[in-house]
């Protein structure tokens, strides 16, 4: 089972890449992905779909929707998303969402250029970064975790690119990296490390 976040929701059992179809379902899933392998209680899960305002049915639906979670990761198996005491566990290793296997890749990018091996850090940036294919999280219901978590995604992602940019510029390669960096300073003027590392290249 994969699942993927940068971009619109998909999960993939066997070898097909399938949506899932309730904008709500999709909530929930995320808030459990969020946390893999952390008991999420009932009481938060509600509060992310409907606030501070659930209507009289929200405990019935959302179990509705962990049925459907269900069979959608591969029926009732107790080892995959279950239920623990007033709350929910789903279990999903690093390698399985790509939004940690994103993060993984630019902590191994950032460690290798910090060392001095820029060709590995730019490796492992240009992996990370491949694995996006839109905003992250971007047809999930903005809860209170989905908005966050999507924030700290964009701005991961934003470090990520300053750090191949830096990788590049180490292997003085600046033309390869110049018209980007003009790109994100546009799009992000107060990012003083952008401006750095367009300086840089436009003086290579």
């Amino acid at each position: 089972m994969r699942f993927r976040l940068l971009g619109a929701m998909r999960v993939r059992d066997g070898t097909v890449w399938s949506p899932i179809r309730a904008a709500q379902q999709r909530a929930v899933l995320a808030v459990l992905l969020a946390e893999p392998g952390v008991v999420v209680s009932t009481e938060r899960l509600l509060v992310e779909l409907w606030g501070d305002k659930p209507p009289k049915e929200a405990q019935s639906t959302l179990r509705g929707y962990i049925m459907r979670l269900r069979r959608t990761l591969g029926g009732t198996n107790a080892s995959r998303l279950t239920t623990r005491g007033h709350g929910y566990e789903l279990l999903a290793s690093e390698g399985e969402v790509d939004a940690a296997e994103f993060e993984r890749r630019v902590v191994v990018g950032r460690r290798a250029l910090a060392e001095g091996a820029p060709q590995v850090a730019l490796d492992h940036l240009d992996a990370g970064l491949a694995l996006w294919r839109g905003p992250a999280l971007a047809d999930v219901p903005p809860g209170p975790t989905v908005t966050v978590w999507a924030a700290r995604l964009g701005q991961s992602r934003l470090a990520a690119l300053e750090e191949r940019a830096a990788a590049l510029l180490s292997l003085d390669r600046p033309g390869e990296v110049a018209d980007e960096l003009n790109r994100l300073v546009l799009e992000h003027p107060m990012r003083e490390r952008l401006w750095e590392l367009l300086m840089l290249a436009l003086r290579a």
